[in-house]
């Protein structure tokens, strides 16, 4: 986006700045013929403040549409080319000429011969949009809203499946042409990705119903959230992206149906049995294997048909004195005439799924609502982790209410006609009931209450749920990452006595949460007495040991981690020391199990993890003791230990390499002989009144 001076502009366009309360424009499309001076001039000022503009020539606008399925369309041959209400020899159209030039003259402008351009020419001007979209788009509109929190997008695929061909629109020219609109017609669901500016966690509003669920599957890069979505013709949906929370894990690509939350774990959810492959943004893949129950289909249902008819005339009639309506006024009656509406209940019974007009007991004239029930049985094998969702083929664009087990599901989707069943369902047998409603258009149809001449109006209308109904069963599974781990010792060799030291270490870790650590050690060899928990992890339990048998005792340790995680690569989480013990030999410390749970990967629920390396060896060796007064090893004390001492002469303990060891042969910290923080010339003393050709 440009960099606008904003104190200027706030003064001139606030409406127009980058702000939540606003629209928020980027830049302004000038295509109609028609610019009134004053505006021109208020453009002029907003361009030369930094608002990016493009003008197009040749821009075509819809100027009117009819019930006869025809629309209008005009081509304005240049943008801005005169002023409105004023003929060709206005002197205004010559003013509004100068200040047009002006504006296709500045750098902030770009000038097109054609609206398809448009794109090109904003991105000239580094204007992108703040919701983009992975391919050309002519199927879906969005809207966007940001908040301090949230950010919102609303998204609509405004292209519907039309009824039939009578309502199938043609459009002309402003010459009277017929322009083919073939292209813009899309009956089938769209799939699209919307590249979002921002990062956050995403979630998914339903307008229909009004749930609101987290999506699992997306990916972050380049500080857009990319998100896909497939929506159906006239389906309206919302993406909300919760600034709060960047720290998570998520799917980036699965072949399963869907992603979702359950139990506050992520999931996949399949339709069909199979494997699966998951794939998340710490470059973990997770193979799946799933079966799923047979889908139960639906073919047969028990119907009944509330016919809705003009009833019995009923008339009101009610005197009005004199001056009702006001001084003067005179007085009158009124008489209001309706009819009630008759329900005749007709029982059609077992039927299959066709239109009430295609059913002789009910025929072509009838309007009302059709009640249909049936029942089914769940199969033995159902689990815990299967459900079903009913999907209706069509009810002709008239709504439909579910009933599981005498209790009323949430509210049936009427743009994809499916409703979620599960939490109605039942062992054993279940019953399923649907309340399909209808308009009145063909009882009308057959009273004489419809009149036009298009043929939509003179055939009964299909009413009734048809085509294949059934219940889709899914399983989930949740989404188990491979968390890996690894045990490794600090020295190969140690000393008779002296410290050892064992790190534990984790791989494709992310995010926060417990981790439960066991380990087996061989008491002969090692005493183990102490954990250190490392890189922004706690100790929730100390490190215990329980002794089970010949020599073996087992350790468990709990950390925890408050904060946020991510490593790819080795990641230190504890340090486990001790002192080797007075028995030469090779010794073993195994890590023999860990545990993940709580939000290690930004959501609760156990996680996979795999030991890649189990054991750590340590050989315990005997080592000679030296002087301390002997610091070049070579079993006497003399003029080089002296000269040791001489080279790190006023080294103090305050110094960062206070205690590295220098040439292999010692540190400042080992020339301290007086132990006093500091290599002064008491060491040097005592270095001399040790001296000996051996000890």
């Amino acid at each position: 986006m440009p960099s606008w001076p904003i104190s200027k502009f706030e003064q001139e366009i606030s409406w127009l700045l980058k702000r939540r309360r606003g629209p928020a424009y980027k830049a302004l499309l000038i295509y109609q013929d028609i610019m009134p001076l004053g505006s021109a001039k208020k453009i002029l000022e907003w361009v030369e403040a930094g608002l990016p503009v493009v003008i197009a020539d040749g821009g075509k606008e819809l100027i009117s549409g009819t019930m006869q399925g025809v629309n209008l369309w005009k081509t304005n041959a240049k943008a801005a080319a005169y002023s409105p209400f004023n003929d060709q020899n206005d002197p205004n159209d010559s003013e509004l000429a100068t200040v047009m030039n002006q504006l296709r003259n500045h750098k902030n402008v770009r000038v097109v011969d054609s609206q398809d351009k448009a794109l090109e020419a904003l991105r000239d001007l580094n204007v992108y949009p703040r919701a983009d979209f992975d391919k050309e788009n002519r199927n879906v509109i969005t809207l966007m809203r940001d908040t301090d929190d949230t950010l919102y997008l609303y998204a609509y695929n405004f292209m519907y499946d039309h009824f039939d061909e009578t309502q199938y629109y043609t459009t002309y020219d402003s010459n009277g042409d017929a322009i083919d609109e073939a292209d813009y017609v899309h009956p089938e669901p769209y799939t699209i990705t919307f590249a979002i500016e921002g990062l956050g966690k995403p979630y998914l509003i339903n307008c229909w119903t009004n749930d609101i669920t987290e999506i699992g599957e997306y990916e972050v890069k380049g500080g857009k959230t990319y998100v896909t979505l497939t929506l159906l013709p006239g389906e309206a949906t919302f993406i909300a992206l919760d600034k709060n929370n960047t720290n998570y894990l998520y799917v980036t690509d699965t072949d399963a149906d869907r992603v979702i939350m359950s139990d506050g774990s992520m999931a996949i959810v399949a339709t069909e049995s199979g494997t699966y492959t998951t794939k998340l943004n710490n470059s973990s893949e997770i193979t799946t294997v799933i079966t799923v129950p047979d889908n139960i289909s639906l073919p047969l249902w028990n119907l009944t048909v509330e016919d809705w008819n003009a009833g019995e005339k009923k008339t009101r009639t009610e005197d009005r004195p004199a001056g009702f309506q006001g001084p003067g006024t005179l007085a009158y009656t009124t008489t209001e005439v309706y009819f009630e509406t008759t329900k005749t209940p007709i029982a059609v019974g077992e039927t299959a799924l066709v239109p009430w007009k295609d059913i002789p007991s009910v025929g072509p004239n009838v309007s009302g609502v059709g009640y249909y029930s049936t029942s089914f049985e769940l199969p033995k094998n159902w689990a815990d982790n299967n459900g079903a969702y009913l999907k209706i083929g069509s009810a002709h664009g008239n709504t439909v209410a579910v009933y599981v087990n005498g209790k009323k599901a949430p509210a049936v989707d009427l743009q994809n006609l499916t409703v979620e069943v599960t939490d109605l369902l039942q062992p054993g047998t279940n019953t399923l009931e649907a309340e399909v409603s209808s308009s009145l258009r063909n009882r009308l149809l057959q009273r004489g209450g419809l009149s036009g001449n298009l043929t939509l109006y003179r055939v009964p209308a299909p009413y009734g749920m048809t085509g294949d109904v059934e219940l889709v069963t899914y399983t989930v599974a949740p989404i188990k990452s491979n968390v890996l781990a690894s045990i490794r010792s600090d020295e190969a060799n140690v000393g008779l006595g002296a410290p050892a030291s064992y790190t534990v270490s984790l791989s494709e870790a992310m995010g926060a949460g417990v981790v439960t650590l066991s380990f087996t050690a061989d008491s002969r060899f090692l005493d183990l007495n102490s954990a250190t928990a490392l890189n922004g992890f706690s100790i929730v339990d100390p490190l215990a040991w329980e002794y089970i048998g010949s020599q073996l005792w087992n350790g468990t340790v709990k950390l925890y981690c408050p904060g946020f995680v991510q490593s790819n690569d080795l990641l230190d989480i504890l340090k486990i020391s001790g002192v080797a013990r007075d028995l030469l030999g090779d010794t073993t410390v195994t890590l023999t199990n860990i545990t993940i749970t709580g939000d290690m990967f930004g959501f609760s629920g156990d996680m996979q993890s795999l030991i890649v390396t189990a054991e750590a060896e340590t050989s315990i060796v005997s080592k000679t003791v030296f002087s301390k007064y002997d610091l070049n090893h070579d079993g006497r004390i003399d003029e080089l230990d002296l000269a040791i001492v001489v080279y790190y002469y006023l080294a103090n303990d305050l110094e960062a390499d206070w205690d590295v060891v220098k040439f292999d042969i010692a540190s400042a910290k080992d020339c301290d002989v007086a132990v006093n923080g500091r290599v002064d010339l008491a060491d040097m003393i005592e270095v001399i009144a040790n001296y000996c050709d051996s000890y």
